[in-house]
């Protein structure tokens, strides 16, 4: 024999729904009813009874005995039945005590017939007073009468029929004591006939009405710590514990410690709405995540999943779920129903949310997360095997579930969600680590290998620098000057007047090129050199790595860079022979170029001089020097250098 199982620590070691609907106990559908179509259940012989007896006790005379025998050819003596035996009889609730018929039975169940022991209950067995009935986990059954009242009993419930009084006047009353569980009757359709219900929970009674037009639904549960709790949603409820009594009317519930009177009455929460699975909704696994949107107020609340709308036929049942969403058990497939309520902090039962219509399509689990994949395209350059983006570039993301299929995914780049506008960029130069997240519909989480890439989005530096001969050599790729350009240097000073004292500086271009430019003895100077007062010059030079290579007339300071060229003393280009050879004077030469951190690749250098009016009205106009640099991936840089020339002397 089973023991029965309690689980203190759900708060709730039972349950059990007592539902009095409007429709009359009717004939059951084909197989339910006898020859003459009268109503059928089975009966569970108990000791010393025999076929005669028990059809009196269920037609209130002998007379059709043989009829129940006809139902059961198996008997071979009518007489003589074992205790235990399973008999379909005919039934008539006019005439029959009172009785109770299993009209449905999910999962485990277990009736006990007394005095028969406790044994498997099935469909139409018939119960009567003294009886008890009990459900394990994830099972449930459904018991109904003839004045059209049902008793449900949930998971892991026990239940024992007590006393029916019958009057003339006034309604029926039936009894029902609630060893562990909760009960809840119901009349919702108006003009349902008058049954007023009396439950022993523990020490309290409690009386559900119907209200003036037949409408009823109440609940009373007996608590882990053996307090009786009183929830009532139609009509109204008598309470009566401790020789006090209390009425709680329609929207309101009271709770009774063991042994004590009843707490005033406290307005129920209202019903949790429910998100997912949504109504119509259909599941390709069994496990998918329920969640509602929560009641502020409550403690927690309970999630309940049957195979009917009144959840007569419970298959799965959560009490105490603290978080806004719950996942069950797979459940079976088929169509199914959900709704969950609110738990008051007193431990009273809120309003019940409606019944969601949901279908699971395939009984199995979905426990793998979803797997994800992205890239990044745009314009790019290798170097030193490190791949540089533009800041325009976009990542493309893709994420699968062969399973449940996605709910939702995002893009994380450097710990950061991503709105979809954001994955074309721009980006900021460095690197940036990108990964792409999501949730399948069953919710499990999942995500992609992180990538790195690296990101260019600055223009090119720009380069200063000053010096002599030996930077001039630098730059062209030479030792030395060669002998013969100095010789010209006649031809040169023609071209280039030498600015005196109260003149602002000549900016003579020498070379404007890559490093690779060659300067060799047969080359003419002319074709690179461009000697003569430049006053206003314009440059644009393309290359890996672009310069320019200026004369500096006279001594200034190159701005913030605090560059500063002086004046050698001869600035024409060469010195006459002597020591130390031809060469330029010392700090008459400016470099100007432009490097790259991150591509590394300059496509080209452009240098403008602009004249501006100084803020002095009497000073002499100012000059600007404007570079501006582009590297392979596009990006820009424009540096503007303001001169602050200082006056040569004779």
């Amino acid at each position: 024999m089973r023991t029965m199982t309690r689980h203190p620590a759900r708060g709730l070691a039972a349950s059990l729904l007592l539902i009095f609907a409007a429709a009359a106990f009717g004939q059951d559908e084909a197989g339910a009813g006898g020859g003459d179509g009268m109503l059928t259940g089975w009966h569970i012989v108990r000791p010393g009874e025999n076929l005669i007896r028990i059809t009196t006790k269920y037609l209130g005379s002998p007379a059709r005995w043989r009829e129940n025998w006809k139902l059961n050819p198996e008997i071979k003596n009518p007489h003589v039945i074992a205790p235990g035996t399973r008999l379909r009889i005919l039934l008539d609730f006019e005439l029959a005590p009172p009785v109770a018929r299993l009209k449905e039975v999910s999962g485990q169940v277990e009736e006990r017939p007394v005095p028969i022991p406790w044994n498997d209950a099935q469909a139409e067995d018939l119960l009567v007073e003294k009886d008890g009935l009990r459900t394990y986990k994830d099972s449930s059954t459904e018991l109904e009468f003839r004045d059209g009242s049902n008793l449900v009993l949930s998971e892991e419930s026990l239940v024992f029929l007590r006393t029916s009084e019958r009057s003339v006047t006034g309604p029926k009353k039936r009894s029902v004591e609630i060893v562990e569980g909760q009960a809840e009757v119901q009349a919702l359709e108006p003009g349902a006939p008058r049954t007023d219900i009396e439950i022993l929970v523990g020490t309290a009674k409690a009386t559900a009405t119907q209200s003036e037009d037949g409408l009823a639904q109440a609940r009373a549960r007996k608590a882990a710590d053996g307090a009786a709790q009183v929830m009532v949603y139609e009509g109204a409820s008598e309470v009566e514990a401790g020789g006090e009594s209390v009425e709680v009317p329609k929207g309101m519930g009271t709770a009774v410690p063991e042994n004590a009177r009843p707490s005033p009455p406290e307005k129920l929460l209202p019903p949790p709405a429910p998100l997912e699975p949504a109504a119509a909704s259909e599941w390709p696994f069994g496990n998918p995540w329920f969640s509602w949107q929560p009641v502020p107020e409550a403690r927690a609340h309970t999630v309940e999943i049957c195979a009917d709308p009144g959840c007569g036929q419970l298959v799965r049942r959560a009490a105490e779920v603290r978080d806004a969403r719950w996942r069950p058990e797979p459940l079976p497939e088929g169509d199914l129903y959900w709704r969950v309520t609110a738990v008051a902090p007193s431990g009273l039962d809120g309003y019940p949310s409606e019944a969601v219509p949901f279908k699971i399509l395939f009984s199995g689990t979905d426990t793998l997360p979803p797997t994800g994949e992205l890239s990044v395209s745009g314009e790019s350059v290798t170097r030193d095997g490190v791949t540089y983006y533009e800041a325009g570039a976009s990542i493309e993301a893709s994420m699968t579930d062969g399973e449940s299929g996605i709910e939702s995914w995002t893009v994380e780049v450097d710990g950061r969600q991503l709105d979809e506008s954001e994955l074309a960029g721009p980006w900021a130069t460095g690197e940036h680590t990108a990964r792409v997240v999501g949730v399948d519909r069953a919710g499990n989480r999942g995500a992609s290998d992180s990538i790195r890439f690296q990101v260019d989005a600055d223009g090119p530096a720009v380069e200063l620098r000053t010096g002599g001969s030996e930077l001039v050599a630098e730059k062209l790729g030479v030792g030395s000057i060669p002998e013969q350009w100095c010789k010209r240097r006649k031809r040169w000073v023609k071209r280039y007047t030498r600015p005196t004292s109260g003149e602002w500086p000549v900016w003579t271009l020498i070379a404007a090129g890559s490093t690779e430019t060659p300067m060799t003895d047969d080359y003419d100077p002319e074709e690179i050199l461009r000697p003569g007062q430049r006053t206003d010059l314009r440059v644009d030079v393309a290359g890996d790595d672009p310069g320019v290579l200026l004369l500096a007339a006279g001594r200034l300071d190159v701005g913030p860079s605090a560059v500063t060229v002086e004046d050698g003393g001869d600035v024409s280009f060469c010195r006459p022979a002597g020591p130390g050879g031809p060469g330029y004077a010392k700090n008459a030469i400016l470099w100007v170029g432009a490097t790259d951190a991150g591509s590394g690749k300059v496509v080209s250098l452009s240098i403008d001089t602009e004249s501006r009016d100084a803020a002095d009205p009497g000073a002499a106009a100012e000059i600007h020097l404007v570079v501006e640099t582009e590297d392979v991936l596009g990006n820009r840089r424009r540096v503007e250098l303001p001169f602050r020339p200082l006056k040569t002397t004779d």
